[in-house]
């Protein structure tokens, strides 16, 4: 159930981090929907993979309102149907639809257009370093931000080839310090699901029937199958590889805040959105008075 938020007066500045998950990375639209309503200002903004794209959204001065229609127009993608599977590339799923979207929203903006400061954070593939990426047009920082490897092809980006920042900094507090702000928040989506939906899907792949069927299906059938688990095995490689790094992250930041809405479903599942966002609500609902004394 919605609460109604009341307005604060805030005294100190703040810095925001949104960290990714997928498509529970939704959820973040939800929790800054509370921060509006309380009238809170941010100073400074900075995201990872999905919370880069929502950061953006909110970062041009988009409301929240607004985002949702953004979610919307995502959950009419079944990312893993056999027409977006990616057969000629270096990546499983071709993310052209997903650009589309994020093109139609931000369009050709930069990042000194954005009304709050922000920065989002990729892996450079050669080096293995972090890079900040705060400067020029967005929508190419976005899909590099996002690129999980394997899942979705690299990103050139200047003279670098970039993917997804979650590889090392998945919700990316440290770099509000550089902006030295007075609060230091955090957004960590937190999902139980894709480990259970892995072990259900590869059981039913190899242990209960499916496939000897799968082997007589026809082999456009056998292809989409096949694709879409080994997609969801990527998926969860990248998250157990970095699942400790992210925590150990976390800690050495040492945020004054970190909310972490629980939001069960698979990373890949956009049709979902909605849901993600009640639960991105809810937790910062359920937050919101500690974040109050910290601004207050």
């Amino acid at each position: 159930m919605t609460i109604t938020i009341p307005r604060i007066n805030q005294t100190k500045t703040l810095g925001l981090a949104l960290g990714g998950g997928g498509a529970a990375g939704f959820g973040h639209i939800g929790a800054i929907s509370v921060l509006e309503e309380a009238g809170i200002k941010v100073d400074y903004l900075c995201g990872t993979s999905m919370g880069a794209i929502i950061g953006a959204l909110y970062a041009i001065g988009m409301p929240s309102n607004e985002m949702m229609e953004f979610a919307q127009e995502a959950e009419k993608i079944k990312i893993s149907s056999l027409r977006n599977l990616n057969l000629t590339n270096v990546s499983l799923i071709d993310p052209e639809k997903i650009f589309q979207i994020i093109e139609k929203a931000i369009g050709n903006r930069t990042f000194e257009d954005c009304k709050i400061p922000f920065g989002v954070v990729a892996i450079d593939i050669e080096s293995g370093t972090e890079v900040l990426l705060d400067k020029g047009t967005m929508k190419y920082a976005l899909m590099a931000s996002s690129a999980i490897p394997l899942v979705f092809p690299p990103v050139p980006f200047g003279e670098k080839i970039l993917v997804d920042g979650g590889l090392l900094n998945n919700v990316p507090i440290t770099h509000l310090y550089k902006k030295r702000v007075e609060r230091k928040v955090g957004i960590a989506i937190k999902n139980f699901t894709s480990r259970q939906h892995l072990s259900g899907a590869i059981f039913k792949h190899y242990f209960a029937g499916d496939y000897k069927v799968l082997k007589q299906a026809k082999m456009f059938k056998r292809l989409q199958e096949n694709l879409n688990l080994l997609a969801d095995i990527a998926l969860r490689s990248f998250e157990i590889a970095t699942s400790d790094s992210t925590e150990h992250r976390i800690q050495k930041a040492n945020p004054d805040l970190v909310v972490r809405p629980e939001i069960e479903i698979e990373l890949l599942s956009l049709d979902k959105a909605s849901g993600a966002i009640k639960l991105g609500r809810k937790a910062m609902e359920d937050d919101f008075k500690k974040l109050e004394s910290l601004l207050i």
